[in-house]
């Protein structure tokens, strides 16, 4: 599936433009929409809330990245697909 983005966790100060470059004036970019879930859909039929727990208890160690990748990619196939205008906020984009 590709990259998977938690876009209610990127700050929007720091959204590219469609003229920008990554990495210029902006560090994140929307490219393509290939599917968005409910994050209380991966919430609740993944583990990654669990990972984001590991996460926070090793103390920002980036150990928890791989399992957290794991689930939301769990998640691209388990969970529905719903239309951006419906997702005002929490939603994961592939």
């Amino acid at each position: 599936m590709g990259m998977h983005t938690m876009n209610a966790s990127l700050p929007g100060q720091g959204e590219c433009n469609a003229t920008e470059q990554v990495g210029s004036q902006c560090f994140w970019k929307q490219v393509e929409r290939v599917k968005t879930v409910a994050l209380s859909c991966a919430m609740e039929k993944t583990r990654l809330a669990s990972a984001c727990t590991l996460g926070r208890a090793l103390g920002g160690n980036w150990g928890w990245f791989d399992e957290a990748s794991l689930q939301l990619e769990h998640a691209f196939h388990v969970c529905p697909d719903i239309q951006p205008s419906a997702a005002k906020q929490n939603v994961l984009l592939a």
